[in-house]
Order: structure tokens, then C-alpha cells, then sequence
């Protein structure tokens, strides 16, 4: 078969298996990454992705530097917004990419001769179900993004004739989408041709870049070392981690138990598994050492290069299958290699490759949408706490509100530190509660209750403070909401919601002027909220400061113009005004015109706008 032909049969596999990931809904991590962060709706920020890590996510917690990442998700929102079709597709051309990189890379490495064995190597990866959450959930395109501009980097270091500037800059690329593509200098370093110089030659200025890359972290605050609180000790991620092998073996040789939420706990040099697992480890590498040669060798040992950046770093998730997509490419070509002499193993092979198929489709069905991947995964790890939360969320999204509060109140049997939890079933009460009629206060106690306990143990838990002031506000317990407001003004001066829900409260006091006062920070903190400029109008208009909410209504109406209800407060306000006897009665009467008949030309009959169009041209 023609090299183009082996193309296209790679990337008709790839297109068919995981044609049905298009489907697919942003899941968890994709809302503080993708759909709630406004850094990604403006093309002009994008040069400060490289310089402000905190454009990563919509919370401060989950910055990462991964610049390059965010760009790819401004393209996707300047081309078609949070139409999330457009996300898959670009997971789906990288995943494709990496696969005929993978394929050229074999070519290159093992000899054109060998066409076969790079053809089944790519076939294997792109096939495997482990690729199908790099495919399907949009987070994890840091991944793929890192793979393939290693790929490219390595295969332009390997080619011939090589471009070794062009693969640096393609590694320092891919160091700029995820930490992954650090590997690369130790996948050139440990490539068994060519005298030990030279080989440290070509790999110096690749740790230049990365010695580079790593001062860059560091003057960022993002190492580990900089964080206050490391997510667990150096002695316990050595251990959960060499725990871990055992899982990643298991799924890329059986992977029929797939979960985005595995039953895997934290390591410890006390339990029994780490030491099997750190025996098995080192049966494996001393067998690889001693027993294989030359690129064969390479091959087996790529998924240590490729795991020692994931592996170093403690995260909160202790297991993801996206750790091992590149990883396992390197053993997919060394059972390629291994197979090839084997002839009497072909039909064995293509039905393993067709096997794979169909569990890679059948993995993107589970991914179609959260409730389906949460509740796969509560069927394989029921003792989940973290899974429940999830699968609790997402039968919230759907409406089905009662089996939500049942998933949240589990999960606290399960863990009742579990703020997620807690913070779930407290909003599941309050909504419960506000939906009957009348108003269920013993529901809207208890969800206060939960809110209260929530804060003992963060006394600045946001939520927890807002919704907390609302369900006293519920209760008729005004003081109380008050001091809740208060609190989370203190706690978070910068959140405009604090200061719109204590101007509420005000408000509905008829004290219009205090009320007026923290609206003028909402704007201050909002300026293009129409509705907050309205509202501010409101507010003024209510104390009798008629100048102050001509301007308020001016704002709204020009941030808003699509908005009938802005406009015509604006148009009555100065209608108002121009029946007084002030000099600039005339003038307002004339913006009053302009404002009501700008109303009828888009909206048509909205309201008494005629009537007022009447009056103001029969009082000429």
C-alpha cells in the first residue's frame, strides 16, 4: 500500500470510531476552563495568556500556565462561540494528527521497509479506548495539543534531512501546552544511536528550553515547591504513583472497566499493593534492560520518559486515563515491532484492532453527556464520594432535583467533609424549598443550617455566604441577611453579586439611597451590565435623584439597546422631565421622542410608546 493510501486509512479509522464523540457536552473541568472563563471570549488578551497564568481558569484555584491551550480555545470561541461541535472537532483533528505522526515517526525510526509495522502502530493508538477521553472531554486537549507538537518536534529531530530549529521551536510549543512535551529531551537523549557526545550535543539546546521553561514556573508561583499546601507529601506521590502502574497496565491490556472516576485510592509504603506494583515496576525494567536491544529498548522504555512529568507533579486526581495517551504509544510500536514476526498472528491482530474499535466507540457513547459518564462511573466505584457529587450535578442540570439531593446526601455519607457535597445539598433544599407554595421554611432552615456549617469550616466559602444571606433573606430574618451580605462583601470586595444582594435587601426596605450606593459598585465592578445600570436607575429614580437616574438609564440604554425595558424608562423618565419647569424641558422631550420612537421602530406597539409619541407632538 502507497504511503498516501496508508494516510487516508488512518484517518478514516480515526473519523469513523470516533464520529459519534461529536455529539458530545462540555463536561466538569471544561466549565471553569472553557465556558466560564471570559478570558477566552476576547482575542485581544490573548497575549497575556503567556505573560498571567490566572487567565487559565474562572477559578483562581485551577490557574495553570498553559498558554498555548487557551489559545486554541479563544479560536474555537471567536469562530462559533460555546457551540460545542467545534471543540470535538479540534480534539478529534489532533488525536489524528497524533496518530500520522506516530505513523511517520516509525517510518523514520524503523526504516521505510517496515511500512507494516508502523501502519499496525498507528493503528493501535489510534484505536485504543484509552484515547477516547483525550477525544471526548475538551480539558484534556492539553494533552493531545502537548502530543502532537512533541510528535512533530521528534519527528523533525529524527527525519531526514533534520530541522533542528524547527523541532526546538515546536518543543517550546509544546511546553507551553502542557508539561508533557519535557519528555522530549530524554527521548532523544536515550535514542541508541550515535556516540553519547553527540547525543548530548543535540539534546543541549532542548534543556536550555526547558531549563528555561521550568524558571518560568518558578517565577510564576506554579511549581509545587511554590505552593503553600502541597496536595499530598514527596514519600506518598512516590507511592501512589508506583501504585499506579499496576492500574495503567491493567487498563491499556484489559480496557473494559473504563471510569473517569476509578476506584483507586492514595498510595502508602504501608499497603501491600504499592510494593507489588513497585516489584512489578522494577521485574519489568530490569527485564526490558537486559533482554532488549537497540530501538526495541527505546520503544519499552518511552512510557518512563513520557510518565516523568505527570508523575512528579502531586495532583488532586490521583488517576486519569489522558496521562498515558502518549505514553502508551511507545508500547503500541514495541508489540508492533514484536507482532511483525509473527505471520501466523495477523488475523489474531485484526480482530484485536477491531475489538478495540468497538469498545472505543461504545467509551464515546458513555461520554455523550454528564449524566451518562457519572453514572457509569457510581456503577464501577458506588463508594465514590467525588463521583456521586458529580452524578448528583449533573441529574440537577436535568431537573430531576430529588434524586439529586439523594446523590449529595450520599456522597456525605460517604465523606461528610465534602464541601462539594454539603454546598450541593444546602442549594438543592433552598431550591426545593423556594419552589413550593407556600414557601417550605422548615426546607429553607435546614439549608441554612448546611450553609452555616459549610462556613465553620470556611468562614469566606462564597457561595456558601450569598446563598446563606438568601435563605435568611427567605425567612424574613432581615438582620441576619444583612450581616450575611456584609460578610461577603468583606470576604470578597471584588464579587459584584455581594453588593447586588445587599442593595436588594435595601431596597425592598425603601432605602433607596443606600441601595443606590452598593449598585454603584456593581457597575464599577460590571460596566457593560445593562441591567445593573437599570436597576441603579431604579433606585435613584425611587429616592427622587431623577439626574442621577437619567444617567443610570442613559447607560442601560445605550449598553442594551435590544432591551425594551431599559429604553423606555429612559423614554419616561424624560418624558417626565420635560413636563416640568426646567430649562432643558424642551431637550428632554426631544430625547424622549427619539428614545419612544426608536422603541416602536424595533419593538412596534411596546407598551403606551404611541401615547407618548401623541402627547409629546400635540404639546409642540
Amino acid at each position: 500500500m502507497k504511503p498516501r493510501h496508508m494516510a487516508w486509512v488512518l484517518a478514516g479509522c480515526v473519523v469513523i470510531i470516533y464520529a459519534n464523540s461529536l455529539s458530545g457536552v462540555f463536561h466538569y473541568d471544561d466549565f471553569h476552563s472553557v465556558v466560564n472563563n471570559t478570558s477566552i471570549r476576547e482575542a485581544g488578551k490573548i497575549p497575556a495568556y503567556f505573560s498571567e497564568p490566572a487567565h487559565f481558569s474562572a477559578d483562581l484555584d485551577k490557574i495553570m500556565y498553559r498558554p498555548l491551550l487557551l489559545v486554541s480555545y479563544a479560536v474555537n470561541y471567536a469562530l462559533h462561540g460555546y457551540d460545542v461541535l467545534g471543540y470535538h472537532v479540534v480534539n478529534l483533528l489532533l488525536h489524528l494528527g497524533c496518530v500520522l505522526l506516530l505513523w511517520r515517526i516509525v517510518v523514520c525510526l524503523e526504516g521505510p521497509q517496515r511500512q507494516q509495522v508502523a501502519m499496525m502502530s498507528a493503528l493501535l493508538f489510534a484505536l485504543h479506548p484509552v484515547a477516547s477521553e483525550p477525544v471526548n472531554y475538551i480539558s484534556s486537549r492539553s494533552e493531545t495539543l502537548a502530543g502532537i507538537l512533541l510528535l512533530l518536534s521528534l519527528w523533525l529531530a529524527v527525519r531526514t534531512p533534520r530541522q533542528t530549529a524547527g523541532s526546538i521551536a515546536g518543543f517550546c510549543a509544546g511546553l507551553l501546552s502542557k508539561a508533557t512535551a519535557a519528555s522530549l529531551p530524554f527521548l532523544l537523549l536515550s535514542w541508541p544511536e550515535g556516540t553519547l557526545s553527540a547525543r548530548i550535543r543535540r539534546v543541549a539546546p532542548y534543556a536550555m528550553a526547558l531549563a528555561g521553561y521550568v524558571l518560568l514556573l518558578e517565577l510564576a508561583g506554579l511549581l509545587p515547591t511554590a505552593r503553600s499546601e502541597p496536595v499530598r507529601s514527596g514519600m506518598a506521590q512516590l507511592a501512589t504513583q508506583w501504585k499506579a502502574v499496576t492500574y495503567y497496565l491493567q487498563l491499556l491490556l484489559m480496557p473494559v472497566n473504563q471510569s473517569v472516576d476509578p476506584p483507586f485510592l492514595e498510595g502508602a509504603w504501608s499497603q501491600w499493593a504499592v510494593w507489588a506494583a513497585l516489584g512489578l515496576s522494577l521485574s519489568l525494567l530490569g527485564l526490558v534492560v537486559s533482554r532488549c536491544r537497540g530501538r526495541l529498548r527505546w520503544w519499552l522504555l518511552w512510557p518512563l520518559w513520557l510518565a516523568l512529568p505527570a508523575s512528579a507533579v502531586p495532583l488532586n486526581v490521583l488517576v486519569n486515563e489522558h496521562r498515558i495517551y502518549l505514553a502508551s504509544a511507545g508500547l503500541f510500536v514495541a508489540l508492533a515491532v514484536l507482532l511483525a514476526r509473527q505471520t501466523h498472528l495477523r488475523r489474531p491482530m485484526v480482530a484485536l484492532l477491531v475489538a478495540l474499535a468497538v469498545l472505543s466507540f461504545q467509551r464515546n457513547q458513555v461520554w455523550a453527556s454528564e449524566l451518562s459518564l457519572w453514572s457509569d462511573a457510581v456503577l464501577k466505584a458506588p463508594q465514590s464520594s467525588r463521583g456521586r457529587v458529580h452524578l448528583g450535578t449533573a441529574l440537577r442540570e436535568e431537573g430531576q432535583m430529588s434524586k439529586a439531593r439523594e446523590q449529595f446526601e450520599m456522597a456525605l455519607l460517604l465523606d461528610a467533609t465534602l464541601l462539594p457535597a454539603r454546598i450541593n445539598l444546602a442549594n438543592i433544599l433552598y431550591e426545593q424549598a423556594l419552589g413550593r407554595r407556600p414557601v417550605d421554611t422548615e426546607l429553607l432552615r435546614r439549608a441554612a443550617a448546611e450553609y452555616e456549617a459549610i462556613l465553620q469550616v470556611d468562614e469566606a466559602h462564597r457561595e456558601a455566604l450569598t446563598n446563606l444571606g438568601n435563605a435568611c433573606r427567605a425567612l424574613g430574618d432581615l438582620s441576619q441577611a444583612e450581616g450575611v451580605y456584609q460578610r461577603a462583601i468583606r470576604h470578597h470586595p471584588q464579587y459584584p453579586d455581594a453588593y447586588d444582594n445587599l442593595a436588594m435587601l435595601y431596597a425592598d426596605q425603601a432605602e433607596h439611597l443606600r441601595a443606590a450606593e452598593l449598585l454603584v459598585e456593581v457597575v464599577r465592578l460590571e460596566p457593560s451590565r445593562g441591567e445593573a445600570h437599570k436597576r441603579l436607575g431604579d433606585q435613584y429614580f425611587q429616592a427622587n435623584d431623577l439626574l442621577g437616574a437619567l444617567d443610570a438609564y442613559r447607560l442601560a440604554c445605550q449598553l442594551e439597546p435590544g432591551e425594551p425595558s431599559f429604553c423606555y424608562n429612559l423614554g419616561e423618565l424624560c418624558f417626565h422631565l420635560s413636563r416640568q419647569p426646567y430649562p432643558q424641558a424642551q431637550q428632554y422631550g426631544e430625547e424622549a421622542e427619539r428614545v419612544y420612537g426608536d422603541l416602536k421602530r424595533r419593538h412596534g406597539a411596546y407598551r403606551n410608546t404611541q401615547q407618548r409619541l401623541n402627547q409629546l407632538t400635540e404639546g409642540r
